[in-house]
């Protein structure tokens, strides 16, 4: 198993690369600083050193040099990471004798590649100095043989030449790399393949550092001999004589040209998704299986009052909400990891940083290549504009309701009151015949109370009987016998109209409560239509054709109250402008209610003059109306609308056939709904013709 060793004091960080390497099979030791890295450098033998630059104890280029002065690690391949590309990058990390440089943040992917390609080169490097090992068993023949054919086997390019730099032998690898032939390259100097694009001083150092006896490491770009130029990755090992002396160097060659093409595209793509994630208001956040963030845009390290967005990584949202809004969110996320189910547009309330706002949620699971899921990302919104901007909708609906329900109680004041006064006359009336019917019967009394104490004393004169035979001649009791009672009847009668309207007026205007609640749209309907009497019973026959056993409907009473008062009064409305045209008729309203399924109907039918085919589209719109100036606000057709169909979750529409009248059909569901949100105005579908 190849060994690696993994150096960051960004415990998050190192221990994520750790788990990403231990997946692919590789053995993992780690440390925390540059001294602890060396220690487990001696003592652990990695094949390979990833190693962070900046750590408070043991700078990584400072352990860099430690490395290649003890001969155990010297040969040790060192990646470089670092995240401030400012202070280090690829070129100056090289030079500094690492093999490889990462800019932190980079894709684990891309990690793994160098990881794999670096592996591979160190084989290469320990195939070919254990054929040198080789030498002192087998005879040099052999030895050559065997050296020759491994080397023009290995799949890198490979070159041995003398320490002046003049070529000995190439492989195969090697000229198909080039495009030159072995006859071609031997005795030349590897400057035959010089592109021009690195500085005087990229070269010396190069040679400066293999001349003192040390591994260069680095990348560079070549020319072959058809004049294209290549990105190479070349190791060269200086090799000694039995001496000590350095006799020849051996250069390790590969095309990573696709590598970097990939590697330039991918932080193109890293590039494009910083860009967009740094730009967008929206906050973008990706966490780990335990709801810890991986990695959020600086839109969302503002909203979680942080500086940086960096600062958030290894932290959840107890780090910076409100307990109770920190575990519904875990508890959330936690239910995705389980189900694999995303959470779309939730709408939820944060406090995070101490500051109040509305959001509108979505976060989705991110899987692994063999399909576990590894964590999520998520996007939320900001809503509290939009929040307070349906707030204020809602208070203005509420609003426009009750100018709407003071409107009709305005409209309809005089006629409940001519309702009223009629009965109310007629009580008046009669109450006074019997007050001076009852002074008379008081007389006769009297009369007879007199004759009888004059009975009882034997006392009784003609002139007595006289009187009492004249106060019953003139009270008229015969009379006052048969219209006393009716009168009584007739009051009684009054009485009960006149608390009949008050009951129904009071019905109608029960504001209801701010859920819906199951409620008897019949005698809902009937109390409407005495309120509105006044309205109708001039130019319309009001019939009521109400389903005895129509169940409960739950709703808010009020509205549905005004929806129907609404209805009532539009059909009289239309029916007037056709009695105008026809003195001495009347037309007919038609109230009917059935069950449909799991809906109420209710049918308000009208023999007006119907609806336009130009003016229905716009029937249910805010402030349209057909009427003359004055008589209609727009706003009756438009409160039907938004109630039964935002608030209650049913449907409005109508049919109509112009000069036969209209019929408004309001479908109303027996279970309870949510409030669906729907626009002012209605889409066309929704009215039928």
């Amino acid at each position: 198993m190849k060994k690696i060793l993994v150096i960051d004091d960004d415990k998050a960080f190192r221990l994520a690369v750790v788990a990403t390497l231990r997946r692919q099979g590789y053995e993992v030791l780690d440390a925390a600083s540059g001294t602890e890295g060396l220690t487990v450098a001696l003592t652990g033998r990695p094949g390979l050193i990833l190693s962070d630059v900046n750590m408070a104890q043991g700078n990584g280029f400072e352990l860099l040099k430690e490395l290649r002065v003890y001969p155990e690690t010297s040969a040790i391949p060192v990646i470089i990471m670092t995240g401030e590309t400012h202070k280090a990058d690829a070129r100056s990390s090289m030079a500094q004798g690492a093999d490889d440089f990462l800019a932190k943040p980079f894709e684990m992917e891309a990690m793994l590649t160098a990881v794999a390609a670096r592996l591979e080169r160190r084989e290469g490097i320990n195939r070919a100095v254990a054929a040198q090992n080789l030498q002192e068993r087998i005879t040099l023949a052999e030895k050559l043989r065997l050296l020759s054919s491994a080397l023009e086997a290995a799949a890198n390019g490979i070159a041995i030449t003398k320490r002046s730099g003049e070529i000995l032998w190439v492989n195969q690898a090697f000229c198909q790399l080039t495009g030159y032939t072995a006859a071609e390259l031997f005795g030349k100097n590897p400057r035959v393949l010089k592109s021009s694009q690195h500085h005087r001083e990229f070269y010396a150092e190069m040679w400066a550092t293999i001349n003192a006896g040390n591994v260069w490491h680095g990348e560079l770009v070549n020319r072959r001999k058809d004049g294209s130029c290549y990105d190479e990755e070349m190791t060269i090992t200086p090799v000694r004589d039995a001496g000590g002396a350095i006799q020849n160097f051996i250069a390790i060659k590969q095309d990573v040209s696709k590598r970097k093409q990939t590697e330039q595209a991918l932080a193109r793509e890293r590039d494009l998704l910083s860009a967009l994630m740094d730009n967008l208001p929206d906050y973008i956040y990706f966490k780990d299986v335990n709801s810890r963030f991986t990695r959020i845009n600086r839109a969302h390290a503002r909203h979680l009052g942080l500086p940086q967005p960096a600062d958030a990584i290894g932290k959840s949202d107890a780090d910076f909400c409100p307990g109770g809004e920190a575990r519904q969110k875990l508890v959330e996320e936690q239910m995705l990891m389980t189900t694999g189910q995303p959470i779309l547009g939730l709408v939820e309330k944060s406090e995070a940083a101490n500051r109040s706002k509305w959001l509108s949620s979505t976060k989705v699971p991110l899987h692994t290549a063999d399909g576990k899921i590894n964590g999520l990302v998520g996007i939320s919104r900001d809503i509290t504009a939009d929040k307070k901007a349906e707030l204020e909708r809602q208070r203005m609906e509420l609003q426009l309701r009750q100018s709407q329900k003071l409107e009709s109680v305005g409209q309809l004041a005089a006629g409940i009151a001519h309702e009223i006064n009629t009965p109310t006359q007629y009580v008046g009336d009669n109450t006074r015949f019997v007050k001076d019917s009852f002074t008379a019967i008081v007389k006769v009394l009297k009369s007879h109370e007199a004759l009888l104490a004059a009975a009882k004393q034997n006392a009784v004169t003609p002139e007595l009987l006289a009187r009492s035979e004249e106060l019953l001649a003139t009270s008229d009791l015969d009379y006052l016998y048969m219209q006393i009672p009716s009168a009584l009847e007739e009051t009684l009668e009054g009485v009960e109209r006149v608390s009949k309207i008050v009951r129904a007026m009071k019905e109608f205007s029960h504001p209801g409560g701010k859920e819906k609640t199951p409620a008897d749209l019949n005698h809902a309907i009937e109390s409407t239509a005495a309120v509105a009497r006044n309205e109708w019973k001039y130019v319309a026959d009001l019939k009521l054709e109400l389903a005895p056993d129509l169940p409960r409907v739950p709703c808010f009473l009020g509205e549905f109250n005004q929806a129907v008062l609404n209805l009532i009064i539009n059909a009289a409305h239309t029916i007037g402008d056709v009695v105008k045209k026809n003195p001495g008729t009347k037309g007919c309203i038609t109230v009917q209610t059935q069950r449909d399924g799991e809906y109420v109907e209710v049918r308000v039918t009208d023999t007006g003059t119907g609806i336009p085919e130009a003016v229905r589209p716009k029937i249910f719109e805010p402030f349209f109306t057909t009427k003359d100036v004055g008589k209609g606000t727009g706003q009756g057709l438009a409160m039907i609308y938004g109630s039964i169909v935002r608030r209650h979750g049913g449907t409005a529409n109508f049919e109509t056939e112009v000069g036969r009248g209209t019929t408004f059909i309001l479908r109303l569901p027996l279970k309870p709904q949510a409030d669906p949100g729907a626009a002012a105005s209605p889409p066309p579908e929704l009215i039928a013709t």
